[in-house]
Order: C-alpha cells, then structure tokens, then sequence
C-alpha cells in the first residue's frame, strides 16, 4: 500500500525572539535554541515543529564518543574532555593503578608459591653448612630476609612491567571521553519515570556469633562458654554440622527429641545500589521527505554508537559511546524531573510498520517507524547525587 507524501507548508518566522520562534510553528526553532544555548551542537530532532505549543518538552540525547573512536573515524567533537568523577567508583587513573599493583601483587605471589620449597632448601642448607644452631639462626633470617626481598623485587617489577604494557600502546592506554557535536532531540511521548532499587541479602550469622555478641572482651566470652550450658550443642549443630551417621541424620534427631533448633540470629545487609535502567519508546510518522532523513540519521546514529568498534588490528574491542540524556522545557533543562548520570544504550528495537501491517511511501519509504530504547546508568547513585537531583 503506498500513499501520497503530504509536506504541510510552513510559516515564515521572522522574529527574532527565541520564546516566539519555539511558541509558533518553526522548524528551526528548536535547532536554533539549542545550537546556541547547547555549545553549538548539531540538533537532529523529531517532529519538524518540535518547540510548538505543544511540543515544548523534550528528551536531549547527547553523546560522549571515545578518545579512541575519536581519532579512528574522525568525529566533529566540542573542545574539552569529559571527565566523570563518583566517589563510589574507580576513575581510568585509578583502574590503571589498581591493574599495576594487582600484577606486581600477582607476580610476588607467584614467586613466592613456587619458590617457597627452593627458598626453605637454600635456607636449610645454609644453616647445614654453618655447623651450630646460632649460625643455622643466623643463615635462616639471612636467606629469609633475601627470599622476601626478593619477591618485593619480583611484584615491583610486575608493576613496572604491567604499566608499561598499559602506556606503552596506544590501544592500553587510559582513554578518555569527548562530547560529540551531534545530538539528538526528540519530543518527550511518555511520562517520565524513575525507578530507584537497594540490594539487601539475607545472612545468617549463626548461634556462636550470636553468642559471643553478649561480651565485650574476649576474657568474657572464654568465661561464658566455660559456664553455658548451650554453646556446645549449638557448636555441634550449627557449626560443626554433625555429619550422618549411616544414614541417620544425627542433627534432626537432636532437634526432634530436644524439640528446638538452633537460632540462626538472621540478618539482612546492605549489599549495593542496583543501576537503573531507563526505557524510552517512540513512534516516527514522517509527513515529509526532511522528516524522513531525520528519522534514519537518529536511527542510525543511536545504532551507531550504542555498538563497539574494532581495534586497526582486530584484537581488541573499543567501548561504545556513552550517552548523556536530559528533559528538556523550552530553552532549559526542566529540573522537576530526575537527571541522569551517563547511560549505556543496551537494546534497541526498531519496527518498520504497525500493528495494522506495512505501508510505504510512493518512494518506498516506510509511513511509520516505532523504536524502543533501553539505556542502563553506568554510575552508582549514592546519597551525594541524590541530593544533587538524579
């Protein structure tokens, strides 16, 4: 089924008012606000008269590209690095430094549990050869001594090695993050919604902690066990767990002839916060040859950079892009909803047509496009944040 492409005439606007421009139907009006107001950045947006009456609430999706993405497809970015800094999260410059330490941990540990036979066999002899007990002494401080120098030599050298790896190349190396000077504009069709979820666990601490919670020392708890009359068969119970004895499960017949069991002293703890996810759903009627470009370069550019690319030698994946998304109202971001902290685009779901079927344009363009979006946060929201509006 094809229908005839309708392009509605627009009027002229020759205000020079921003608020005017957006309050009338003008397709540029909502382009020109926010490359002025937004850093001069590329608008891509959805419907043409976005900034109508209307149409004055809107979703920006701007982009944060790789350094690395950066140089290997040349993408048109504004001036400055992008620098994110949560306090419940380890920054690049941290992670290397962890990774460094790790490996020379790693490597002094390997020395150590491989070596430790060979270091006791030199040490032995040593002292063997010394002919006296003082001298033995003597010999077993002085090779242990240069064994643990020597595994401190070995872990700082795994250190030295493991950052050298991580700088030495420029696909180890810490990358950074650049705003890219597209972004994406399109018109708020669902209520925003916000979803903010706690990790707790279920722990038994067990009927000994619960016991030796009573004391404060450990003179005291000593004492107490000397003088109850339960720790041992609580011991035997919950600790110990009396094994079956042909068959015969000795803790149940315990529990049923004493007819109690022992009190697990149950706790809940805090284990983490859940990142949210965030879901957005839009559906693209294009009612001109423009709109209909505009739908496939938003299409594209969300598919573009929610995927990875591939290192010049295939070894290697590079992140995708990061996206940093705002409710927007007018000319400003509207501060009565939640924001968000840099989110990761994990699925997208794209649907040429209706539920009625399939119908295109005289030139085979689709008349309808629906795409769900699914983003996950890529930083914990703590108290901190909470307090400054996400």
């Amino acid at each position: 089924m094809t229908q005839p492409r309708i392009i509605p005439e627009l009027p002229v606007d020759t205000s020079s008012d921003i608020t005017t421009q957006i309050n009338r139907l003008d397709v540029s009006g909502v382009g020109t606000l926010l490359s002025e107001d937004r850093h001069s950045l590329d608008i891509r947006y959805f419907p043409d008269n976005l900034g109508d009456r209307d149409l004055q609430h809107y979703v920006l999706f701007q982009i944060n590209v790789r350094g690395k993405s950066k140089v290997q497809y040349g993408y048109d970015t504004l001036e400055g690095e992008i620098i994110r800094n949560n306090r419940a999260q380890l920054n690049p410059d941290e992670s290397g430094r962890a990774f460094d330490l790790s490996v020379g941990l790693i490597a002094g540990g390997a020395l150590a549990a491989f070596g430790a036979k060979k270091i006791y066999s030199t040490i032995s002899s040593v002292g063997g050869r010394s002919g006296s007990a003082g001298a033995r002494a003597a010999g077993s401080v002085i090779g242990g001594a240069a064994a643990l120098g020597t595994v401190l030599a070995t872990a700082e050298a795994g250190r030295a090695v493991s950052n050298q790896i991580r700088t030495g190349s420029s696909i180890t190396q810490p990358d950074k993050m650049y705003r890219l000077r597209k972004a994406l504009a399109l018109h708020l069709e669902e209520k925003p919604t916000v979803r903010y979820s706690a990790e707790y666990s279920n722990k038994d601490l067990g009927a000994l902690a619960g016991f030796l919670g009573k004391f404060s020392s450990a003179t005291g708890a000593i004492s107490g066990i000397a003088n109850s009359s339960e720790v041992m068969p609580a011991v035997a119970m919950a600790v110990a767990k009396i094994p079956q004895i042909a068959g015969i499960n000795t803790v149940d017949l315990l529990r049923s002839s004493a007819k109690v069991t022992t009190n697990p002293f149950r706790e809940v703890l805090f284990e983490s916060v859940a990142f949210r996810t965030f879901n957005f759903k839009y559906r693209f009627l294009p009612k001109s040859d423009k709109e209909t470009e505009d739908v496939y370069s938003i299409i594209n550019t969300f598919k573009e950079h929610m995927l990875p690319s591939v290192s010049p030698e295939r070894l290697f994946f590079i992140y995708p892009s990061e996206f940093q998304i705002g409710y927007y109202f007018q000319d400003r971001e509207n501060v009565f909803f939640h924001r968000f902290a840099p989110c990761a685009l994990v699925d997208m779901q794209v649907e040429y047509g209706s539920g009625e079927g399939f119908s295109s344009f005289t030139d085979g363009a689709p008349t309808e496009i629906n795409m769900v979006l699914s983003f996950k946060e890529l930083e914990v929201i703590t108290r901190e944040k909470s307090k400054a509006g996400f």
